[in-house]
């Protein structure tokens, strides 16, 4: 069943099914997935478009591959097509299709090998490329095509667009860091693409070639003969040249024909590329960044020819519009003051960013000299900054690097979207180019943001659109008509760095009619059946109707219908709507908090966007009445009980797809037509309960230890490693230390000017009053006076599993106990960062964000002590110079930005030598890891992303915030990692 509605609605294929039969029979070991969820997950990529797959397969390596490719051409499936996807991270639809995705990133992930002395590295199509730079750095060498997706594409999915980004002027497109392709065609025959040697006749000579694979080479060889000087003189000859079907590169300097050429570029249209062996580029020495303020945006782009003459390795800029919005946002606050203050006219410096990069220092810096000197007589430039080093350059990078999330954030209905991505013309055309491009788009009523590579003449343009508008969906065929044209006046390429995909279908115009049917005769040599990523780039036909179109093709819907959803959950789902994507959350780096379920199971269907996804699709069934929206939302339930609950998302993903949030609205629906979980109940009283448990803590410790309840909590309830209860008490701890819990009616006769007032959480209390007394220790220590309060039930795990009604009234009841507390005027503060982002995120959006009284983490107090001088009585040096790691609780990472270095300040003022390393989540949060169902994720995770680095074998004291992470560790290590604030005691 070809199924390209947005919904994805379910749906039962005989041929499917019979697909997976045949395919486990031939031996195939990869994944196949034909559920709903999946196929929802693999329908969108980061550009407007969604089209559903029948089914999805996951090759576990080359000869899988090609075991795959021989089923599919068995004659009952001669007619389902199949597409190459690595991390769905293109613009233009490249890897959305119907009939059979083939997901090249979930196990064909594997660096081959590296040859250093060879210069090339060999791996396989679903490598990420940060992934191989991780191997090579420490060897010197790096593969250079930079993208801003580096930490989530895959090399296969570079080489299908021949990606580039940063940099490419001096270092290439992935086309030109490319040695040789091993190339699955679509009837399964595999050959290296690779430059070849010809015979006297112009035959191909191909290497250990496969029946036939010479004959097919030579005759595409000839059509490139043919079109190659027409096609040469259809292309402007620019840096970021035509690619994909690129007949002129085919010829090499020496007299060979290089396919690979073809290939590159050409989005799996032709053939699957299985792996590569890719150039090695020797990592520079030294770098150096110089941030340059200009009057305004058009100035800033008419720079390029003179920056040029100083030969930088790269030149990127951020248009007014993105500037503004990273000033509101804070991100300019690294730019030296000239730099981020508004000129007279009340508009702020628009910044080109200029980076030098080689061995010799020396020359990079008379460089530099040179031009700093030109600058100080450019009356169009504000002022110039030179970053002092690494790290601020890293800051400073950050504001352009940021350009897409900026983008990303605008609310509204109207939101800048992909269409008119990469146009490249020469530079010293750009800014014409770019103001005329401005009048087009402020002609059609449209705001937009505009970013790129000045170096290389590449523009990014992401116009505001409504999608989900029919006549904006019209809008963007004609702002693409017009944007074709303007390219062409101005010398340039439609397509210059983010393939082509949908918008394919201008290639016949821009090439011209006899290049085209070139195109089609290469296209239907390789792929005579249509079957390779059909509707893009070409047919074998040569017919640009059986594209397909970009005003009709399936859009991704951007917004929930507000008229159908109001008053019955709709905009509960909104958030869902806002996913462009872009599948940051998707990021390889296990050091990077987002998102840990997605990295504990490599599933799309578990990152953000793939729950994004599935909400959005769901919703679309829902709204309508549609009867499979039922067996829809248990695929959307399986996906979202994998959501660990760290709001990683909530912060870090530039969207703020807020999946804990909508997890909790869509838990509360579904159970209104589907029974809870026993566990679930459990765990949601579990917080109310555990006073009175802790009560009996020395009972209940006995009674749960016992082996037979340890099995019959797992088999009957899913419940496992339950913590034990504190003994003695808090409360008793306090006693035994002449203290007491104290509530509001008592602050009034015990405040002082001294005094913190500490808000305790139910679980540090009872399952944790070591560190709870460690914290009071540490403020006395410090001269403060803290006043411990009762612990209230705050409904966390009421959150976490959806009993929203409940949960309100809990967070109105705490709420009121934190106005009670406020009323003494002292600072109010948290022992366990994961309370404080309760009410500083689903509080304030549940109740308002002027019902919560300020209640702040531990370290965001004492840094703000710190900071006001008000550390006078704080002891001079505890630590002595010890070397503390302090590991973030992946909430805390994301929500509070400056935690870290928050504690590094404060715990250095007390004599540390403090750091708060990049981690990812250790797999505990909240009561995930004690559900038996996810604690095969959970121990991964910890493995991945907590192991290595306690095990590392050094004398560091290392310390955890956070009370999931302290009871993780002790789980999986046996020690229990102390509160930063025991290491005062």
């Amino acid at each position: 069943m070809k199924d390209n509605k947005n919904t994805g609605a379910p749906s039962e294929s005989g041929r499917v099914a019979a697909l997976e039969s045949e395919l486990r029979s031939a031996d195939f070991r990869g994944d196949i997935f034909a559920d709903w969820g999946s196929r929802v997950a693999a329908s969108t990529d980061n550009s407007v478009y969604q089209i559903t797959p029948d089914v999805i397969l996951a090759p576990r390596n080359l000869d899988d591959l090609r075991r795959a490719v021989t089923v599919l051409n068995a004659p009952e499936f001669r007619d389902m097509p199949f597409t190459a996807r690595g991390a769905g991270t293109g613009t233009n639809g490249q890897s959305l299709n119907t009939g059979v995705v083939i997901d090249f990133r979930r196990h064909m992930r594997k660096v081959i090998d590296v040859d250093v002395e060879g210069g090339w590295a060999e791996a396989e199509a679903g490598v990420v490329r940060d992934e191989l730079n991780d191997i090579l750095r420490p060897l010197g060498y790096f593969f250079s095509p930079s993208t801003s997706t580096a930490n989530r594409c895959t090399i296969g999915g570079m080489i299908g667009t021949d990606a580039s980004g940063q940099g490419s002027r001096v270092y290439g497109k992935t086309g030109d860091n490319i040695l040789s392709l091993t190339v699955v065609l679509a009837d399964g025959r595999t050959f290296d693409a690779k430059p070849l040697a010809c015979d006297a006749e112009g035959g191909v000579m191909a290497d250990n070639e496969e029946a036939g694979i010479s004959g097919l080479l030579t005759e595409v060889k000839h059509v490139c003969d043919c079109h190659r000087e027409t096609l040469r003189g259809r292309v402007p000859d620019l840096r970021r040249r035509f690619v994909g079907y690129d007949l002129v590169n085919t010829a090499t300097a020496d007299q060979r024909f290089d396919p690979s050429r073809l290939f590159v570029g050409a989005e799996g249209t032709l053939g699957l590329v299985a792996k590569s062996r890719v150039k090695l580029t020797k990592l520079p020495k030294f770098k150096r960044l110089l941030v340059i303020g200009y009057k305004d945006f058009a100035a800033a782009l008419g720079s390029a020819r003179s920056l040029l003459r100083f030969e930088p390795t790269a030149i990127e800029t951020i248009d007014d519009t993105i500037q503004e919005i990273a000033h509101r946002e804070g991100l300019t606050r690294p730019l030296p003051e000239i730099l981020r203050t508004p000129q007279p006219d009340g508009r702020l410096p628009v910044c080109n960013f200029v980076e030098y990069a080689g061995d010799d220092l020396g020359a990079i810096e008379t460089t530099l000299s040179a031009l700093k000197s030109a600058l100080d007589t450019d009356d169009t430039v504000v002022g110039w900054h030179e970053a002092k080093g690494e790290e601020e350059a890293t800051r400073l990078w950050a504001i352009r690097s940021g350009a897409v999330g900026l983008l990303g954030g605008v609310t509204g209905r109207r939101r800048p979207v992909p269409f008119v991505e990469d146009c490249v013309v020469p530079p010293e055309n750009l800014s014409v180019f770019a103001m005329e491009f401005r009048t087009l788009l402020e002609s059609e009523g449209v705001t937009f943001g505009m970013f790129g590579h000045v170096d290389v003449g590449c523009i990014h343009v992401r116009p505001a659109l409504d999608i989900s508008d029919a006549a904006d969906r019209q809008r963007l065929k004609r702002i693409s008509d017009a944007v074709l044209a303007l390219v062409r006046k101005h010398g340039g390429i439609f397509w210059g760095e983010h393939g082509k995909g949908v918008r394919g279908q201008y290639l016949r115009e821009f090439v011209g009619d006899e290049v085209y049917g070139g195109f089609a005769r290469i296209k239907g040599l390789f792929d005579p059946h249509n079957r390779l990523n059909p509707g893009k780039l070409v047919s074998p036909s040569g017919d640009p109707a059986a594209l397909w179109p970009i005003e009709a093709t399936p859009f991704r819907e951007t917004n929930v219908d507000v008229e159908t959803g109001a008053g019955s959950g709709g905009t509960d789902f909104e958030n869902a709507f806002r996913c462009n994507g872009n599948a940051q959350c998707q990021s390889y780096s296990t050091s990077v908090t987002m998102c840990p379920s997605y990295k504990g199971t490599g599933d799309p269907r578990h990152s953000p966007k793939g729950r994004a996804d599935l909400l959005r699709a769901w919703w679309q069934l829902e709204r309508v009445g549609d009867p499979t929206a039922n067996e829809a939302a248990d695929d959307v339930y399986a996906a979202l009980d994998g959501c660990l609950g760290c709001k990683a998302c909530t912060s870090t993903c530039p969207i703020h797809v807020d999946i804990p949030e909508m997890k909790s609205l869509f838990l509360d629906r579904y159970h209104e037509k589907k029974r809870r979980p026993l566990l679930d109940r459990m765990l949601a009283l579990s917080e109310s309960q555990a006073p009175m448990a802790s009560r009996f803590a020395p009972i209940a410790n006995l009674f749960l230890g016992l082996s037979p309840v340890k099995w019959f909590n797992r088999a009957a309830f899913g419940l496992v490693d339950t913590p034990a209860f504190s003994v003695p008490t808090l409360r008793a701890r306090l006693a035994a230390d002449g203290a007491a819990i104290q509530d509001s009616a008592a602050l009034k006769r015990l405040v002082s000017d001294k005094s913190v007032i500490v808000v305790l959480d139910t679980f540090t209390t009872h399952f944790e009053a070591d560190a709870v007394m460690s914290v009071v220790s540490a403020l006395g220590r410090l001269g403060y006076e803290p006043i411990v309060t009762p612990a209230k039930f705050a409904g966390m795990t009421l959150h976490v599993k959806g009993f929203r009604r409940l949960f309100r009234k809990t967070a109105e009841n705490f709420t009121a106990h934190l106005r009670g507390l406020a009323e003494s005027g002292r600072p109010l503060v948290v022992v366990d960062a994961a309370l404080a982002a309760l009410l500083r995120q689903e509080y304030r959006r549940l109740l308002g964000d002027g019902a919560i009284p300020e209640v702040m983490i531990l370290q965001e107090f004492l840094a703000n002590e710190l900071s006001a001088g008000r550390d006078s009585a704080w002891p001079k040096d505890i630590g002595g110079g010890r070397e503390v790691e302090v590991l973030l609780h992946c909430t805390e990472r994301t929500a509070f930005p400056l935690a870290g270095e928050q504690w590094r300040r404060v715990l250095n003022r007390l004599g540390f030598k403090a750091s708060a390393p990049a981690m990812g989540c250790c797999g505990m949060a909240g009561a995930y890891g004690h559900e038996a169902r996810h604690l095969e994720t959970s121990k991964r995770l910890f493995d991945i992303g907590w192991a290595g680095r306690l095990g590392d074998g050094t004398d560091k004291t290392r310390c955890a915030t956070g009370f999931s992470c302290r009871d993780q560790t002790e789980r999986f290590t046996g020690r229990r990692l102390p509160h930063p604030l025991a290491l005062l005691d």
